[in-house]
């Protein structure tokens, strides 16, 4: 992608421009690793030398913040689409909610190097900022597993929340191979099996459902 790389004034063409890093980024997500993408990889995407990406950022995890927000709002929506806000019968949340999660993969394998990865080298004002927007994302989907769950303390949801996303996350790297796992299996001679993700999950979301205290 080749971007004008004059600088921008005004807050809207630097979002604009923010935004124009935030695509070329992820798209290099879905074709490398996370360790493979460097500053220096994302400005050659760009056609931008590195002192003009460091006008816009200190580092790539300042970026693959934003795009975790705008994947994590991404995921809200489609929960703001699929539910009302009042309780419903507990196989059709759980099958909802795997739709859901399933429809939004990628926001999955950014929440898995979240905490271990990303957030290990910005500011802690940034990530203080980042956790504050995070949280207010998050709102709604607490307030589903609330209603789900009356019986939980707000504390409980938050770690109901976390279950459910961690295994959401987990299902997602058993259940989605890569090039080098099938290229590896394949030297090894070993078939490979791929689970069917949403229903996994669903048994999982009754199962965090029925017994979780």
């Amino acid at each position: 992608m080749e971007l004008n790389n004059t600088r921008a004034r005004s807050p809207e063409k630097k979002q604009e421009r923010f935004n124009q890093i935030m695509e070329v980024t992820n798209d290099l997500f879905l074709k490398h690793s996370y360790h493979d993408i460097t500053l220096t990889t994302i400005a050659k995407a760009l056609n931008w030398s590195r002192g003009n990406l460091y006008k816009y950022v200190n580092t790539k995890e300042e970026i693959f913040l934003e795009i975790y927000l705008s994947k994590q709002e991404e995921f809200i929506n489609s929960l703001k689409e699929s539910f009302e806000s009042k309780k419903i019968d507990q196989v059709y949340f759980a099958n909802k909610l795997s739709q859901c999660f399933d429809q939004h993969r990628l926001y999955l394998r950014y929440h898995n190097i979240l905490a271990t990865i990303i957030e290990t080298n910005v500011s802690v004002e940034k990530l203080a900022d980042f956790k504050i927007k995070s949280y207010k994302q998050r709102e709604y989907f607490f307030e589903l597993l609330q209603i789900q769950c009356p019986q939980l303390s707000p504390k409980q949801v938050k770690m109901l929340f976390l279950t459910l996303m961690y295994h959401a996350c987990g299902l997602d790297s058993h259940t989605h191979g890569t090039k080098l796992l099938e290229d590896a299996m394949a030297l090894a001679n070993l078939e490979i099996y791929y689970d069917n993700y949403c229903q996994l999950m669903s048994t999982f979301i009754i199962m965090c459902l029925n017994n979780f205290k």
